[in-house]
């Protein structure tokens, strides 16, 4: 009689573990698998997820190292390519997939050699363009620039120049450039005037605006307070439809520059003289409009909530660290976005967004982060990333 009452306490038990009333984070994936309703998650987990996790993928530049891939699996963040002939990478962009082909593109800068450009096909990586002409590209970043359907890429050089090359029938080509820029860094595509097509912020000395005039950019702006800026991004903070300026700086505090009927007029400052050389924006609580992530080089990095259009601190690492590259991305497949913090000299992690707070969860062994960027691509045509880790080891 025990032991028939112990095997069916432990049969309950075991049917108990399975239950769908189990929630997020819960229980770990193991042999059996997930409860129904839940996934098993980059971290071995099994959570709640809105979307496919294995075709998620981290693109990293690296300093003095080669430029990385990896997928998040279900055994963690794995390795899934490692491209040895990328070396010294500065900047790296996804670009989605465009009119021509349907492939993703990734670009990625380098502080010595050539810009390169990638499509990715299933477990391929095909080099479609490269120039020796546009290398030390501290800053790269996609748009349709002409609304003509494919992607057209932004280059902040070291070389004291910026370029727009548009993507034509035999690849890209420079369409537009402006020398003599001093040392352009951080860049970012926005709509400044309201009229549907991608203008250009750019971060050298102070922060610049060009605006789109089709197949040039006019200078228009240029921030009123001289700093050595290293970041810019575009983003709707007052949720009125048009995208407001941001900036970060070497030293100097966070700005933001309310766009009224394109016009910038600086609207709020941190105050305190942070060293910001990147930034990003997205919906931390799930209020439905986008807070500020800010990566602190040799200072804490930063969260400030948006309060209607009012930035408030919410957030900060517990230690400074060397973060040079930040990124709003929805790791886990849960509906919210985690926080990743690419570190130079400490390995880089990734926050957990619970409920609106961000909570200590992975530690990456990827270090000499110059920028990073995840990406997520439909499974159907392609290879699983995370077959492509396992098939790469």
């Amino acid at each position: 009689m025990f032991e028939r009452a112990s095997i069916g306490l432990l049969a309950t038990s075991l049917i108990a573990c399975f239950e769908p009333s189990l929630e997020d984070g819960d229980v770990r994936c193991g042999e059996a698998g997930c409860p129904p309703g839940l996934t098993c998650a980059g971290d071995g987990v099994c959570r709640v997820t809105t979307g496919d996790t294995e075709n998620t993928v981290l693109a990293v530049a690296r300093a003095g190292a080669s430029a990385q891939l990896w997928a998040a699996c279900a055994d963690g963040i794995q390795l899934a390519w490692d491209l040895d002939h990328v070396h010294d990478a500065s900047s790296i962009a996804w670009g989605d997939s465009d009119g021509r082909d349907g492939h993703r593109r990734l670009a990625i800068g380098s502080n010595d050699e050539e810009l390169r450009v990638k499509t990715v096909d299933g477990d391929q990586l095909h080099e479609e363009f490269s120039s020796w002409q546009l290398r030390q590209a501290r800053a790269v970043a996609w748009a349709d620039y002409d609304r003509d359907g494919d992607l057209d890429l932004g280059i902040s050089s070291g070389m004291q120049s910026v370029h727009v090359l548009e993507q034509r029938r035999d690849g890209l080509e420079t369409e537009w450039q402006v020398n003599n820029m001093g040392q352009p860094y951080g860049l970012a595509w926005g709509d400044v005037d309201g009229d549907g097509a991608d203008d250009l912020a750019v971060a050298a000395g102070n922060a610049r605006v060009y605006r789109n005039q089709g197949n040039w950019f006019e200078d228009v702006w240029t921030s009123p307070a001289r700093e050595d800026r290293r970041s810019v991004l575009w983003v709707d903070l007052d949720g009125d439809g048009d995208d407001d300026l941001i900036t970060g700086a070497l030293a100097g505090p966070i700005r933001v520059h309310t766009n009224q009927g394109g016009v910038l007029t600086e609207s709020w400052s941190s105050g305190d003289v942070l060293h910001a050389p990147a930034l990003d924006a997205g919906d931390l609580d799930g209020d439905g409009d986008l807070d500020l992530a800010v990566a602190g080089r040799d200072q804490p990095s930063r969260v400030f909530r948006n309060d209607g259009g009012v930035l408030v601190l919410a957030w900060m690492t517990a230690a400074p660290e060397t973060t040079a590259s930040i990124d709003w991305f929805d790791v886990d497949g849960d509906g919210d976005l985690d926080l990743t913090l690419g570190n130079v000299d400490e390995p880089s992690r990734i926050l957990r967004n619970d409920r609106g707070t961000l909570v200590d969860w992975l530690t990456l062994d990827i270090t000499g982060v110059n920028q990073l960027a995840w990406h997520r691509w439909s499974l159907e045509g392609h290879t699983p990333a995370c077959d492509v880790a396992a098939w790469r080891q």
